[in-house]
């Protein structure tokens, strides 16, 4: 600030830190040594010697006060108005999913269970005749059952330690069982 930009009663104020303190002119002296001194009455009541070169003008600093506080309220109603617009969006797609959700589940539901009839039809004849199998096409996932009635009815199966008779089955039959075990069976490679 510049003396002559202060008369008596113009108000200031001192930054210090980030703090700030306001008040007004009650006196200037005159320039001793080329420095400007002004008498403060602090707001609370406080009395200051101040060079006024260290002094702001209130109105300049609370102008910029204002402005960093538009600022941040515009940037925080963006940030709310992002949420809710992104809380809007999930809501949407919540509601608008379980609409189709609640109608069509039944439906699959119903299709899983036939399936899962049927599927279970397939096992036990692989059960009762001993035929490991692997669906052909149809059925998204490409798993083996091997019945465990499979070495019961072919016993020669037990003695093929060099599993000879086992490549012939599983290459016959498409189905695939690295291990000996009975039941639904998936590669590793999945």
């Amino acid at each position: 600030m510049k003396l002559e930009d202060v008369s008596l009663g113009t108000r200031v104020a001192l930054v210090v830190n980030k703090n700030i303190k306001c008040g007004k002119v009650i006196a200037i002296n005159s320039v001793v040594s080329n420095v400007s001194i002004l008498i403060i009455e602090w707001d609370g009541g406080d009395l200051a010697k101040m060079n006024v070169s260290l002094l702001v003008a209130e109105a300049d600093v609370m102008d910029q006060i204002r402005e960093k506080k538009a600022k941040e309220a515009i940037k925080k109603a963006e940030l709310v108005a992002e949420k809710a617009a992104s809380q809007a969006l999930i809501n949407s797609f919540e509601k608008d999913f379980k609409e189709v959700f609640d109608k069509i589940n039944p439906e699959i539901q119903s299709k899983l269970e036939q399936a899962h009839q049927l599927i279970s039809e397939a096992t036990s004849l692989s059960e009762e005749h001993g035929i490991p199998f692997k669906p052909k096409h149809g059925i998204p996932f490409q798993m083996s059952y091997v019945p465990e009635s499979l070495e019961e009815r072919f016993p020669a199966l037990e003695k093929d330690k060099d599993w000879v008779l086992h490549d012939k089955m599983w290459n016959l039959t498409g189905a695939y069982n690295s291990g000996g075990y009975s039941g639904w069976q998936s590669s590793q490679n999945c």
